[in-house]
């Protein structure tokens, strides 16, 4: 029975050797996989630098002057209708939503493009 027992030496040279080869198979292994990644990244050709560049490409062109064409006449309004400063001028006089409703003269669907009068400001009824 004594024959069989496990006898501890010393294995510190074999230790050694073997950490070597770990660390050297590491640093190869490590090695390829940066080269590999870095010519995955060089290997394409996206056309960034064609040598089709030239000076126009990257200038603006000098703007040329045009001629201008005649101002638009003048145009002179003949009648001027002023109401008084604190009062609203509409074609038609529509009421408002909150005003109490008032039997329309006829029905319509059609989009108003009068504004409703507002309220606590004087409205009149007049051409603009």
């Amino acid at each position: 029975m004594l024959d069989q027992l496990v006898e501890s030496r010393n294995t510190r040279g074999e230790n050694t050797r073997r950490s070597g080869f770990l660390l050297t198979t590491f640093v190869i292994m490590t090695s390829i996989l940066v080269g590999a990644w870095m010519y995955s990244l060089f290997a394409k050709d996206y056309g960034l630098g064609s040598g089709d560049l030239e000076l126009s490409t990257l200038v603006a062109p000098v703007p040329v002057a045009e001629d201008e064409p005649p101002p638009p006449p003048e145009v002179k309004p003949e009648k001027i209708v002023k109401a008084a400063p604190n009062a609203d001028v509409r074609k038609e006089i529509l009421q408002s939503i909150d005003e109490s409703p008032q039997i329309p003269d006829k029905v319509s669907v059609e989009k108003q493009n009068i504004p409703a009068r507002r309220p606590n400001v004087r409205t009149i009824q007049g051409d603009t």
